[in-house]
C-alpha cells in the first residue's frame, strides 16, 4: 500500500508544479468518431507487452460484517487507560481480547517484524498464523511460553514462507468486554452512550470507507490480473525525463535524497520508474483496446481547459513544464498519457459493481 501512496504523492507533486490542479478527462470524440490520427504516436504497441485481464465490470466486496464492527470496538477499548480496561480475568480463553508480547526467532535469530510489545488480539479471530492463537489459550496472565510453529507456504512475506519459527509469548493482561458504561467513558468525545450506538455508528463509517476504497481496490485487481511481460526501454527513459525533477523535489521537501526517500517505501529508482511504466502501459493498453485515441484537436481542447481552469496561458504552462522536467520531455506525451489514464480510471469507475 505504501508504494501506491508514494506514486500518488509524486504524481500530485508533478501536477502541482505545472498548474496547481488535477487534470480531468475529456473523451476523445474527434479520434473515435472520425478516425483522425493521434497527436502522439507511441514507439511501441502496448498490446505487444500487456495481456489484459478483466478491466470492466469489476466486482468489489464492500459489505461490512460483524467482525469488522467488533474490530472497531476492540480498538476503542485498547486505547483506554489500563486501569479502566484491564479485567480481573487470569486465564486466557478463546474469544477474549488480550494484551501480549511476542518475539519470533528463526534458527535462533530474531527477524524483522517478528517482535512486538503490548499488542492486542481477540484470541480465535484467525488473524495470526496457524497455531499462534491456539498457543495463547489457557495461558495465565504474566506467563511466558514458547510456541513452535511454521509459516504458511504461501505466506505474504516470501522470505518467511514455509519456515519453522519459535514465538516466545507473554500475556500481559486480559481486557474487559465492552459495556455501555465503558463505551460512554471511552467515546465521550463523540457523545456515544451505548455499545449498540457505537456499533451502529461504526457500521456507517465502515460502509462509507469501503465505498470510497472500492475504486482503488478495483484498480489494484486490474493491475494484478494483467500480465506485463516486459517494459520498453524507451518508455522508462521517457518517464525519467518527465518525473525525475518532481521526484527530487519531493525528496527535498522531505529533507532527504531520492534514494533514501524511495528506500522508505521499499523501492529503488529503477523499481520506481518500472512501476510507473507498468501503470502507464496498462492504461495505454486499455485505451487501445477501447479505441480511445487523442488527436491534435483533442489535445488542444484539453490544453484550453487546463489553462482556463488555472488562469494561465499556454505559453506559461509550457514554460512551467520545461522547468519541471528535462529538456527531452514532451508536454504532448505527458498530457496525452494523463488523458488516457483518466479515460481508464473513468471507465473502471463507471462500470464498477459492489456487493
Amino acid at each position: 500500500m505504501k508504494k501506491k501512496y508514494m506514486v500518488a504523492a509524486l504524481l500530485a507533486v508533478m501536477t502541482l508544479m505545472l498548474t496547481g490542479c488535477s487534470v480531468e478527462n475529456i473523451p476523445s470524440f474527434q479520434a473515435m468518431l472520425f478516425g483522425e490520427p493521434e497527436i502522439v504516436t507511441l514507439p511501441y504497441d502496448p498490446a505487444d507487452y500487456v495481456t489484459l485481464g478483466q478491466y470492466k465490470d469489476i466486482v468489489v466486496e464492500s459489505s461490512v460484517d460483524e467482525s469488522d464492527i467488533q474490530d472497531q470496538l476492540d480498538q476503542l477499548i485498547t486505547m483506554g487507560d489500563e486501569k479502566d480496561v484491564k479485567s480481573d480475568e487470569k486465564v486466557v480463553k478463546k474469544g477474549q481480547l488480550i494484551n501480549f508480547d511476542y518475539t519470533g526467532k528463526i534458527g535462533g535469530k530474531e527477524f524483522e517484524g517478528g517482535t512486538a510489545q503490548s499488542q492486542f488480539l481477540r484470541v480465535g479471530s484467525g488473524k495470526m498464523i496457524d497455531g499462534f492463537e491456539d498457543a495463547l489459550i489457557g495461558m495465565n496472565v504474566g506467563e511466558e511460553k514458547d510456541a513452535k510453529l511454521t509459516f504458511p507456504k504461501e505466506y505474504s512475506n516470501a522470505e518467511l514462507a514455509g519456515k519453522d519459527v519459535v514465538f516466545s509469548l507473554k500475556v500481559n493482561y486480559i481486557y474487559k468486554e465492552a459495556d455501555d458504561a465503558l463505551v460512554k467513558k471511552l467515546d465521550s468525545s463523540n457523545g456515544t452512550k451505548t455499545v449498540k450506538e457505537f456499533k451502529e455508528n461504526a457500521k456507517k463509517q465502515l460502509e462509507s470507507q469501503n465505498a470510497q476504497n472500492s475504486l482503488s481496490t478495483a484498480m489494484s485487481k486490474i493491475s494484478q490480473d494483467a500480465k506485463i511481460k516486459e517494459v520498453p526501454k524507451e518508455l522508462i527513459e521517457n518517464i525519467k525525463n518527465i518525473q525525475a525533477k518532481s521526484l527530487e523535489s519531493q525528496a527535498a521537501q522531505s529533507g532527504t535524497d531520492v534514494n533514501t526517500l524511495l528506500s522508505m517505501y521499499g523501492m529503488t529508482e529503477d523499481s520506481y520508474y518500472e512501476m510507473i511504466a507498468k501503470e502507464r502501459l496498462l492504461a495505454e493498453a486499455v485505451a487501445e483496446a477501447e479505441g480511445y485515441r487523442v488527436t491534435k484537436q483533442d489535445f488542444q481542447d484539453k490544453m484550453d481547459e487546463i489553462t482556463k481552469q488555472n488562469s494561465i496561458t499556454e505559453e506559461e504552462y509550457r514554460k512551467n513544464f520545461k522547468e519541471a522536467t528535462s529538456e527531452k520531455a514532451s508536454l504532448e506525451d505527458y498530457v496525452v498519457y494523463m488523458m488516457k489514464y483518466d479515460f481508464f480510471y473513468d471507465l473502471v469507475n463507471s462500470t464498477l459493481k459492489t456487493k
